[in-house]
């Protein structure tokens, strides 16, 4: 057997794979688009391999080999996760409302794929060019049913309207000067003791070669971190107070552990406070202390952490910007905004009657009014058959009410 040879065998089990899945019923049609927008790649790949072939051009057979191993990697995730959106236990009726919300956010071409992951944490692919208008979301395979969650798919979104604004460009610069600021100010021994071969000039810090292995990397968490905390106040934004219950429901009260380029859960935690108070949404009780300040890992080293606290320090110091920056992209957009007042309303008319509600209420007014349901004691005193069974007979309310919702949007039925 020669490489090309494998490289065929693989491709014909990718493509044979691809072909079974397409047999599957879909619950709605952006599963199928992707599918086959999935199959044109490795058919060209396909195609391509064959022409390489006939020519008897060894590099170039070993270039398309390559390639098909390549993708074959990038793409059986994405095949995974497809596979898993045509799942019965996922929450087929947040689709629409979702989708919705996706396209008014990222434009009227946007293709939505809703699915579990088996990571316990919220995930989104990154623009895929092959995939492009194409969001991926991904929802603990535990928590895949739970509507409760779904205010968690707005960190997500977040993901990708930092990709499409670019935001990148715009914050790169300020979070490098306040990197290079905080050295000279009162971080210069310290830097000098990990990087004694670095220039003391303070316009070299930012330019020399020599010095960019030194900061780069701080810079690049520092981004990272930016890019997350955006994230949570785009979903904070978008959803209101749900948004901060779905996070402390699934993350409090965090772990030790911690990547260099997330922000700690502490700091999440705090920095979301001082955005829901410039933004005018009210925060759970007893949020703030439902996580641990933990210190850095014992096993990094003294310049790991020397470097990270660089790049937390830059986060700090332009998170009120972020902040900001999440509240004007979303008033660009004019998307409906969770209202308090509706909220109430839906758990006072509705949720206290065991009904679903009605009447064009919006997703996050739905999410916000069930949290908030949660948090009412000895509501349904007067339905003992339901108290027994309370959080599934609520996640019905829930996902009926936003199934209304749809129907409503699509089909508006006139009183």
């Amino acid at each position: 057997m020669t490489v090309s040879q494998y490289a065929s065998l693989k491709i014909e089990a990718v493509l044979d794979l691809i072909y079974r899945l397409k047999d599957t019923d879909f619950p709605y049609s952006h599963s199928k688009d992707a599918l086959d927008k999935v199959e044109s790649v490795f058919n060209k790949l396909q195609r391509n391999l064959g022409r390489a072939e006939a020519k008897g051009d060894d590099l170039l057979i070993t270039t398309v080999c390559t390639r098909i191993l390549e993708e074959i990697f990038r793409f059986l995730p994405v095949i995974g996760f497809i596979l898993r959106s045509t799942n019965v236990r996922n929450a087929f009726e947040v689709h629409g409302p979702a989708l919705r919300m996706s396209r008014e956010l990222l434009g009227a071409e946007t293709k939505l794929l809703v699915s579990s992951e088996w990571d316990y944490s919220p995930y989104t692919y990154r623009p895929i060019p092959f995939l492009k208008h194409f969001v991926f979301i991904g929802l603990p395979s535990t928590e895949s049913s739970n509507p409760l969650v779904i205010p968690l798919a707005g960190h997500e979104l977040g993901h990708s309207v930092w990709q499409q604004y670019m935001l990148d460009t715009d914050l790169r610069p300020l979070l490098q000067e306040s990197v290079i600021s905080t050295i000279h100010t009162n971080r210069r021994t310290e830097f000098k003791q990990f990087f004694p071969d670095t220039s003391d000039e303070p316009s070299e810090l930012g330019n020399s070669r020599s010095v960019q292995p030194a900061i780069g990397p701080v810079v690049a968490w520092a981004t990272y971190q930016a890019q997350e905390s955006f994230c949570d106040f785009f979903g904070l934004k978008l959803f209101g107070t749900c948004y901060l219950h779905a996070l402390a429901y699934l993350l409090a009260p965090g772990m030790v552990w911690r990547p260099t380029f997330y922000p700690s859960l502490f700091t999440r935690f705090e920095n979301l406070v001082t955005a829901a108070k410039l933004y005018h949404i009210e925060v759970p009780d007893g949020f703030e202390n439902m996580v641990m300040r933990h210190p850095l890992p014992e096993h990094w080293s003294e310049r790991e952490k020397f470097l990270t606290s660089l790049a937390d320090h830059a986060l700090q110091q332009n998170v009120g910007d972020i902040i900001d920056l999440a509240k004007a992209i979303i008033k660009e957009t004019g998307i409906q905004l969770p209202s308090d007042e509706t909220a109430n309303e839906i758990v006072e008319r509705f949720f206290k009657k065991t009904v679903p509600c009605h009447g064009k209420v919006g997703l996050a007014n739905i999410l916000n009014a069930a949290w908030k349901f949660i948090g009412e004691n000895e509501v349904w005193a007067e339905y003992p058959q339901m108290r027994h069974n309370e959080r599934n007979c609520l996640m019905e309310i829930v996902l009926k009410s936003i199934e209304i919702l749809e129907i409503e949007e699509r089909a508006p039925i006139t009183p």
